[in-house]
């Protein structure tokens, strides 16, 4: 993916990354009870945590409450 060591930590700079926030958007438009969003470990720490910091503001922008599960 976009954010993992094999595709080079591209994050926001590969076009793969859009994926999870067109998916975040259907979810947020959407609005059901229960949504899971699954990715690498490594988007938690990219980029100084800014990635993370963004995806998480998203979420939670849009009412979701998030559950990080790093094992």
């Amino acid at each position: 993916t976009a954010f993992s060591k094999a595709g080079r930590k591209r994050a926001w700079k590969d076009e793969r990354a859009y994926t999870l926030i067109r998916s975040m958007h259907v979810a947020a438009v959407m609005q059901p009870w229960c949504c899971w969003f699954e990715n690498v470990k490594n988007l938690v720490t990219l980029h100084d945590g800014r990635v993370w910091t963004a995806v998480k503001s998203m979420a939670e922008g849009a009412g979701f409450k998030i559950k990080v599960d790093l094992t």
